[in-house]
C-alpha cells in the first residue's frame, strides 16, 4: 500500500513543499526496528521536495500484546507517542510557509507551442533531451501553478513553468 501512496503523491508532485511525517511501526523483535525503511522513505520524500517534519517522524516498536483482538492499539504509552507525532505534524502544517519568489526568466519561442521537455533544454535547465524523463521523475515542476510531469506537455506563450527557484515565462518571439 505504501508503494501506491508514494506513486500517487510523487507522480504528480503533490508533496512538494508540504509538511510530511510518518510513523514507522515495527515488531520489537525486528533487528533494525524498521530503521532501513524509515531512512528509505526519508530519502524518497526528500527527493520530491517534501518538507519533512523530523519531530513528527517516529518509530514505535510494538508487540502483539499491545493490540486487542481487533488489532487496535491498547498500549497507552504507544498511543501517546503516536498522538504526539500527529500533533507535531498538525502544528507544522498550520504554520505559514515562507518561500522566496522564484527568479523569473522570459523564454522566447518562435512557434505557437513548445513541449515541456524542449523548453527545459532550451532554457538550459537540463543538458540534453535524454535527461528529461529522469529530471521530471525526480524534480517537481509546475505549469501555471499545477504539478506537471509529462515531458510532452504542450506549452503556449503566457504559460509559466516553475522549476525549483526558477520561473520560466513563455513569450512569443517578435515578428520581424
Amino acid at each position: 500500500m505504501l508503494k501506491n501512496v508514494l506513486e500517487w503523491t510523487v507522480g504528480d508532485a503533490s508533496t512538494y513543499g508540504k509538511p510530511v511525517a510518518w510513523i514507522n511501526v515495527s515488531s520489537i523483535a525486528s533487528p533494525t526496528g524498521g530503521a532501513d525503511a524509515h531512512e528509505s522513505l526519508r530519502k524518497v520524500l526528500g527527493y520530491v521536495g517534501a518538507e519533512i517534519v523530523e519531530s513528527a517522524c517516529v518509530r514505535v516498536p510494538l508487540s502483539r500484546s499491545m493490540l486487542d483482538a481487533d488489532g487496535l492499539l491498547t498500549d497507552a504509552a504507544a498511543r501517546r507517542q503516536i498522538a504526539e507525532a500527529i500533533r507535531r505534524l498538525a502544528e507544522q502544517a498550520a504554520q505559514p510557509v515562507y518561500r522566496p519568489d522564484p527568479v523569473r526568466r522570459d523564454i522566447q519561442i518562435n512557434e505557437g507551442t513548445i513541449r515541456l521537455g524542449q523548453l527545459l533544454k532550451l532554457a538550459d535547465v537540463i543538458g540534453s533531451g535524454a535527461e528529461v524523463k529522469r529530471f521530471l521523475a525526480e524534480r517537481p515542476v509546475r505549469v501555471n501553478g499545477e504539478p506537471e510531469a509529462r515531458r510532452g506537455r504542450q506549452l503556449h506563450p503566457g504559460d509559466l513553468v516553475e522549476v525549483g527557484d526558477v520561473a520560466l515565462r513563455l513569450v512569443s518571439m517578435p515578428v520581424t
